[in-house]
This record gives C-alpha cells, structure tokens and sequence, in this order.
C-alpha cells in the first residue's frame, strides 16, 4: 500500500525543517525530502560556513590587532588556507551532523533521494498542475 502524507516538503533546509515539524505537531503526517545533505545552504556554504570563515580568516591574519583593513598577516596564506578550509568544513559537518540528529529523531519522516528521482518525482507531481500528461513528467 502507498504511504499517504498531509504534507511532503521538498529540501530539509531551516524552512522545510520547521514545515514538517509543525504539521507533526498538529498531527499531520509529513514527509522531507532531501537530495543532498540536511541543513540546507545555511549549514552547506552559506552563513555558518560563512562565518566560520571569516572569524578564522581574522583570528589567523592578524586582522584583530590592526585597524580595520589593516594588512599585517600573522601566518602566511599558504599556511592559513587549509587551516581555514578544515575549519569550515568541520563546521559544516558538525552544523549538517545536529541536523541530521534533529531528522532522525522527528515525528517527520525524513527520506535522501537521488537528483534524478527528485526531479522526475516533482515533474510527475506537478504535471497535473500544469496541464501536461503525468504518465512520463517530461516538460
């Protein structure tokens, strides 16, 4: 039998996160579906990352001790940038990781699909919608 949803988000950012948490809350029953980590841009490449980044960039250039656009570099940048990439990175992972634990003990039920399947999934969906035949999604 096919499972039945009130409620089926696409993407496990912040805003499908709290979608699904509110129709669980309201004792509907709902689906996230996400093709690539949980989290979304925000913990992915945008603001966590983001700021992780810069507040490395200034501790380990020695912007802090200058004035503002001062150039004084503490360590040189060969040195600097994988320090700065494996930060961002353990930020993201750590940031995708709580996330993902957030998902996993939901009332929301939380899928990863493949891009492909997410896309011929969506066309099939919204077919009708837009008029077209749902029998191959194409268009």
């Amino acid at each position: 039998m096919d499972e039945v949803y009130d409620l089926v988000v696409i993407g496990a950012g912040p805003a499908g996160e709290v979608a699904a948490e509110l129709a669980a809350a309201f004792g509907r029953r709902a689906l996230v579906v996400e093709r690539a980590k949980p989290g979304g841009v925000v913990t992915t490449t945008g603001g966590a990352p983001t700021k992780a980044l810069r507040e490395a960039a200034v501790d380990l250039t020695g912007y802090r001790q200058e004035e503002v656009y001062g150039v004084r570099t503490a360590v040189p940048l060969n040195e600097v940038l994988p320090i700065l990439r494996a930060r961002v990175e353990r930020v993201r992972d750590v940031l995708q990781e709580a996330v993902g634990h957030r998902c996993d003990t939901s009332t929301a039920i939380y899928t990863h699909v493949s891009g492909d399947f997410m896309n011929t999934a969506l066309r099939k969906a919204l077919a009708p919608a837009l008029g077209r035949p749902a029998e191959d999604g194409r268009g």
